[in-house]
C-alpha cells in the first residue's frame, strides 16, 4: 500500500462515510449536487485504501473535482494497511482497493480472483529503522536481533530481501509481528532492535526516538501501490475511474507542487504540508501497467509459495494473469506496455 508524520492512519478517516448510504454525508470527489457530466445522475464507486501519498491520484482527483466529468461519486474507506483494505474488497465493502504487493500476491496464490487494473506508484526509498544503541550499523548486523514487521504486508517481503542481501536467513533473526503504528513505540521502549514500517510512520519514529534515531536506506526493493478491482466490476466503470485518475496524473506530472497541495487539502486533516513534502520523494507517482511490474509480482509470488505459511492453491504465473490491462489501454494506450 504503503502508506504519516503525526498521522495514525494511512488513508484518512473515511471508513464510516464510505459505509453510509450514498445520499447522506458522503465524501465525494468533485460531485456535490448528485449530478455530473450532463447525465442527470451519478454512479457511486467505493474505494478501500491505506496509503495516501502512494495513491495520490485519488486525492488530487477529489481536490480538483475531477470525478464530476465522468458522472462518478467516489467514496473512500480508511484502513490501517493494504491487507485490511483487501479484506474489505473481498468482503464486498468496496469495488476497488489500493493495496501493496504482498497482500495482492498472497490473495491470488490463495485462489482469490482479482483484477489488477493499474499501478499507482512505486515506493522507492525503504528504510530500516533502529536506534543508535542497537549495534545495527549495516544489514549484516541484524543477526540475532529482534525485528518488527507487519506480517502479511510488503514489509515482510522487504525484510526477506534485506536479510538475503546481508547474507542472513530468517532463522538468524527474531521476527516480531507488530502493527505498523506500533513500530515507533516498540523501538523507543526497547521491545525490538529494529523495524520496518510504512513510510508514513518514518517521521513518527524519528520523533519518538529523538537523538537515538538511526535509519539505514535499502535501495534493493521498489514496492507498487496497486489499484485492484473486484471481478464483477464492469470494464466501463473501471475505465471511468481510470480516466479520472489519468487526469489527476497529469496534475502530478505538470505541477507537482499543486499536486502535493491537493493531497493535503483532500486528506481530511490527516496530512500537513510538511508531512507530504517529506513523503513525496519516497514515491514515484506514475499510473501504468508494465512488464517490470508483472515480473516483480511473479518473483514475489515465487518467494511467497516457499516462505509464507499460506495455503497455496494458485501458481506464481497467476499473478501475471491477474493483470487486467484492457480498461487502462482503452483510456491511454501509452500507459500499458504489457503484451
Amino acid at each position: 500500500m504503503m502508506e504519516s508524520s503525526g498521522v495514525t492512519r494511512r488513508f484518512g478517516r473515511w471508513q464510516r462515510v464510505a459505509l453510509a448510504i450514498a445520499t447522506i454525508g458522503v465524501l465525494t470527489a468533485g460531485c456535490s449536487n448528485g449530478s455530473g457530466g450532463g447525465t442527470g445522475s451519478t454512479e457511486r464507486v467505493t474505494i478501500a485504501g491505506g496509503d495516501q501519498v502512494g495513491a495520490a491520484q485519488f486525492l488530487v482527483a477529489e481536490a480538483q473535482q475531477l470525478w464530476t466529468a465522468e458522472s462518478l461519486e467516489a467514496a473512500r474507506q480508511s484502513f490501517p494497511s493494504g491487507r485490511d483494505a483487501l479484506n474489505a474488497l473481498i468482503g464486498g465493502q468496496a469495488q476497488f482497493a489500493t493495496i501493496g504487493d504482498l497482500p495482492t500476491v498472497t490473495a491470488v496464490l490463495s485462489g482469490r480472483k482479482l483484477n489488477i487494473v493499474a499501478n499507482l506508484s512505486w515506493g522507492v526509498s525503504w528504510r530500516l529503522l533502529t536506534t543508535t544503541s542497537s549495534g545495527v550499523n549495516a544489514f549484516p548486523d541484524l543477526r540475532g536481533k529482534r525485528i518488527g514487521v507487519t506480517e502479511g504486508t510488503n514489509t515482510q517481503y522487504l525484510l526477506s530481501k534485506v536479510l538475503a542481501d546481508g547474507g542472513l536467513t530468517p532463522s538468524d533473526v527474531t521476527v516480531v509481528n507488530l502493527a505498523a503504528s506500533q513500530i515507533p513505540a516498540s523501538l523507543s521502549a526497547g521491545d525490538i532492535d529494529a523495524g520496518f514500517t510504512f513510510p508514513s510512520f518514518y517521521a513518527a519514529t524519528k520523533k519518538a526516538l529523538g537523538p537515538r534515531y538511526r535509519e539505514l536506506v535499502y535501495p534493493g526493493y521498489q514496492s507498487p501501490t496497486l489499484l485492484v478491482a473486484r471481478t464483477d466490476v464492469s470494464d466501463a466503470q473501471i475505465s471511468k475511474v481510470l480516466t479520472v485518475l489519468n487526469r489527476a496524473q497529469k496534475v502530478v506530472d505538470d505541477d507537482p507542487a499543486k499536486a502535493r497541495a491537493d493531497v493535503v487539502a483532500a486528506s481530511n486533516n490527516t496530512l500537513t504540508a510538511d508531512n507530504v513534502n517529506e513523503l513525496w520523494p519516497l514515491y514515484q507517482v506514475k499510473l501504468g501497467l508494465d512488464v517490470p511490474l508483472r515480473d516483480a509480482l511473479v518473483a514475489e509470488a515465487e518467494w511467497a509459495t516457499t516462505s509464507l505459511p499460506i495455503t497455496v492453491t494458485g501458481r506464481p504465473a497467476d499473478l501475471a494473469a491477474s493483470l487486467y490491462p484492457a480498461p487502462l489501454r482503452s483510456v491511454s494506450p501509452g500507459l500499458v506496455s504489457l503484451p
